[in-house]
């Protein structure tokens, strides 16, 4: 996989029409995580030709870089086009600059046509999935723990 590290004001070369997984761009956010430690972080694609940014959902963080997976879905055509950091922390809301981006030309071109909204709320989706079953496991050991412990001033008493 070929790495391309963002540095501001460039534009980010994100490769040829139709390739997956084969580039992975890095956007450093040291000064983010400074401070709003904890963010929630997302980038919006508008690859070229589109009317709309979209949330990109292979994107990860780990530490102070956020790396962005290439996926056909993401360089559908050849051309110019925009990306955007946006960080979220409480009802506080941060966006990078707008990046702009540019998908070169493959003999081919045949890149499949994004259907970016659509695979979101896949990711969504199971994200919520995930959440709703992580909720429901703890209120389970929360009425065990009620079951077992009862609890009288400041004194802690172990059923059974």
């Amino acid at each position: 996989m070929i790495d391309i590290p963002v540095l501001s004001g460039e534009v980010v070369n994100l490769g040829r029409v139709g390739e997956n997984q084969a580039r992975r761009v890095i956007f450093n956010v040291t000064d983010w995580n400074a401070e709003y430690p904890g963010a929630t972080i997302a980038l919006l694609n508008e690859p070229p030709g589109a009317n709309d940014a979209y949330p990109v959902p292979n994107v990860t963080v780990d530490g102070d870089s956020v790396y962005w997976t290439i996926e056909s879905a993401d360089v559908p055509a050849y051309g110019c086009g925009k990306c955007e950091l946006i960080a979220t922390q409480n009802d506080v809301i941060v966006k990078s600059e707008i990046y702009g981006t540019v998908t070169q030309r493959a003999l081919d071109d045949t890149g499949e046509a994004p259907e970016p909204w659509e695979s979101w709320q896949q990711v969504f989706s199971g994200m919520v999935q995930e959440a709703n079953e992580a909720v429901a496991e703890a209120q389970r050991i929360l009425e065990q723990i009620d079951e077992l412990v009862y609890v009288d001033g400041n004194t802690v008493i172990v059923n059974g």
